[in-house]
């Protein structure tokens, strides 16, 4: 909330809100109304869940069901990881622990922003890890000297890509 103090000819107006305390002096009380409105609004803004960034701090507690619904359990998954820098795909591994994998990576220095999974029991990985890098041909996955470590065309991308999304089910 808002306070406002008259001092000699100038307006002092002190906005404590959600932890954050601000002040500025204004020579009109209308002034120091219209800044204090807008910080507040800017403030609640915050700590409002947004649709498209639901990270946010949300404005009360999750209730406890909730929590319990959603809990995940711990235990280790095997599967291939892609390694997201913004829009784009710049790595690809597999492993039987992604999270611990992943956890390694940044702790390593590898600099991404995302992540995604994609489950797989450990006896396929070798093979699915192999098929997303040849159809994405990430630069992470380049062998030492900078080439690429397979030799791909388009074709070979298209087969790969068509056979990684075929469902088990398919039988084209």
């Amino acid at each position: 909330m808002a306070t406002f103090q008259k001092r000699g000819e100038t307006w002092r107006v002190i906005v404590r809100l959600k932890g954050v305390c601000k002040s500025a002096t204004f020579e009109t009380k209308s002034a120091a109304t219209a800044w204090a409105g807008n910080l507040e609004s800017e403030i609640r803004k915050r700590y409002e869940i947004d649709q498209e960034r639901p990270y946010r701090v949300p404005k009360g507690l999750t209730s406890e069901r909730s929590i319990m619904a959603s809990a995940v359990p711990v235990e280790s998954m095997s599967g291939v990881y892609f390694l997201i820098l913004h829009e784009r795909i710049i790595y690809i591994g597999k492993s039987v622990d992604v999270y611990n994998r992943i956890s390694n990576h940044r702790s390593n220095g590898r600099i991404f922003t995302h992540y995604s999974i994609i489950q797989c029991p450990p006896e396929g990985l070798n093979e699915l890890e192999s098929k997303y890098i040849l159809a994405f041909n990430p630069v992470g996955n380049k062998g030492r000297y900078g080439k690429l470590i397979y030799s791909v065309t388009d074709e070979t991308i298209n087969r790969y890509i068509n056979e990684v999304n075929k469902s088990p089910t398919d039988n084209s």
